[in-house]
């Protein structure tokens, strides 16, 4: 669930940054980054970090999940189990 409440936050703040440097013409939103540069560098920054930690918590739950089913081994079925 935080891996894809991070996701969410990730790709809104990255389109709340594309907004920020390109604009929407159509809907007469010029670029703000001219005006505000500062804002513009910190949500950048904050865009790489958010997805920084969606890496983590992706290698994070792959490292769990390997541990978790490489501890147990695996169930034998109805079908093999008198051979």
């Amino acid at each position: 669930v935080v891996t894809y409440l991070i996701l969410a936050a990730g790709t809104v703040c990255t389109e709340v940054i594309y907004l920020s440097y390109n604009g929407d013409l159509k809907i007469t939103w010029g670029e703000a980054c001219t005006t505000f540069g500062t804002f513009c560098r910190k949500a950048t920054a904050s865009v790489a970090i958010t997805f920084a930690a969606l890496l983590c918590y992706i290698l994070l739950s792959l490292l769990s999940s390997h541990r978790l089913f490489s501890t147990f081994a695996a169930p034998c079925s109805a079908a093999y189990a008198g051979r």
